[in-house]
């Protein structure tokens, strides 16, 4: 039987954050991580990768880049002057997920997996923040209704997916999940924190395939003409000795920043879910940094086989995530001087972190260079970047000092990142009050 509350404890974390997940002696944070280990670990991650490949990284991308919205816009102390901008972006995402769902029951085909659960959560939740959101998508609609109350159903994913696991194996209705969705602890939990300035609490109501196959060509990296998102997957590229076009968009300078050299583009290109960067190999299409980075890992044998390593790798890849949304929000804000101070505060925090979890190791996974996975490409080209927002950030840590002197010095590496293209390209856009191009 799966434990449905397995013991938490985080006194002996190396990276301490909520959620945590402890499965005995084996310890994870980041909620992206958390969730695909469980799922992994009872056998639904096989059935994603049989059946979608990395097209659902993208999907479960997408459902987090809206969560990330929806959080910062219900945090903001400006939330109701930024809440019809939410709804905006909104009303574009939801088209996108109802064209991906087409005629399917589930994001994966015709069986409910992980990936359902992450974005059903979200949707519900979205049901309450505006009740009419999803009324011009029926699809969504009929999906939202199979997840919560057609009896193969689940809720909230950090805690559902175990009851979905357990139960699902007899091949029967699920009541105890309709019975959670129904009850006061689902009900009356609130969506945020109390400092939230939208938090959902009681009272709030709501209304009631095969991979596509790549052909041999050259693949092509799309996105702006900086380094932003796409670097590290240029650098893992580069790496791995890769052939790739290299597609570089301009944006224009202030005060229109002209982004048409990408819109004429952007929906001519059948992406699943137009965005940059993107990643297109032969018939293969993706959007999302994150699953791009992946995916060209994955495809030359660089992630590995055991599941516990891939929860940390996802996990560690998360917290760098985390730490550059916290860089560019800083970077790209009219009060960047004003935030500053507290961002190299939480960088202080952040570096401590990873300086501890390297340890005496050589890379993040102790791995010798030729197998280290695409994780350790989001934590070197992030450092690279701090290091040129503030020279004297890696002082006090050592071995992070020596890990990424040991990244840029790699034979594959070090022509292209001592080169003028590497050190003169911008790290963010024109509209970013630093920019990183001096």
């Amino acid at each position: 039987m799966v434990q449905v509350v397995p013991s938490c404890s985080i006194h002996n974390q190396r990276l301490i954050y909520l959620p945590y997940y402890n499965d005995g002696d084996f310890k994870l944070i980041q909620s992206g991580a958390i969730l695909e280990y469980i799922a992994d670990r009872h056998g639904m991650s096989e059935l994603v990768w049989a059946v979608t490949g990395q097209i659902i990284q993208t999907d479960f991308c997408e459902a987090m880049d809206l969560r990330m919205s929806f959080v910062m816009t219900c945090y903001n102390p400006d939330f109701e002057k930024l809440k019809p901008g939410f709804l905006e972006t909104l009303s574009q995402k939801l088209p996108n997920f109802g064209a991906y769902l087409g005629e399917k029951d589930w994001l994966t085909g015709d069986k409910i997996n992980y990936p359902d659960f992450n974005l059903c959560e979200l949707l519900n939740q979205l049901r309450k923040f505006e009740p009419s959101c999803l009324e011009m998508y029926p699809k969504l609609q009929s999906y939202l209704t199979r997840f919560e109350v057609d009896g193969w159903s689940a809720c909230e994913w950090r805690m559902w997916v175990w009851v979905w696991v357990e139960i699902s194996s007899t091949e029967i209705n699920l009541p105890a999940l309709r019975e959670y969705m129904a009850s006061k602890e689902f009900k009356t939990r609130p969506c945020n924190a109390p400092i939230a300035k939208w938090w959902a609490p009681f009272g709030a109501k709501i209304p009631f395939s095969c991979p596509r196959e790549c052909t041999v060509m050259a693949p092509t990296l799309g996105y702006w003409d900086i380094r932003g998102l796409a670097e590290q997957s240029r650098l893992l590229l580069k790496y791995l000795g890769v052939e790739f076009h290299d597609k570089r968009y301009k944006c224009g300078p202030s005060p229109t920043f002209d982004r048409s050299a990408w819109l004429s583009e952007k929906y001519s290109l059948d992406l699943d879910f137009p965005n940059l960067p993107y990643y297109i190999d032969g018939d293969f299409k993706l959007t999302q940094s994150g699953a791009i980075l992946q995916y060209i890992g994955d495809k030359h044998g660089m992630v590995p086989d055991c599941k516990k390593q891939r929860a940390v790798l996802h996990m560690l890849q998360c917290e760098v995530v985390d730490l550059r949304v916290a860089f560019v929000h800083t970077c790209y804000s009219p009060d960047f001087a004003k935030l500053t101070p507290k961002f190299l505060e939480t960088l202080a925090e952040k570096l401590l972190n990873f300086e501890t979890f390297l340890g005496e190791k050589e890379w993040l996974t102790g791995e010798k260079m030729g197998a280290f996975p695409p994780s350790i490409y989001f934590l070197c080209e992030l450092l690279n970047q701090l290091a040129k927002f503030e020279p004297t950030c890696l002082a006090k840590y050592p071995k992070l000092q020596a890990y990424l002197s040991r990244f840029e010095n790699l034979p594959a590496l070090k022509n292209y990142m001592t080169s003028k293209e590497f050190n003169t390209i911008s790290c963010h856009g024109p509209s970013a009050h630093w920019r990183g191009d001096h």
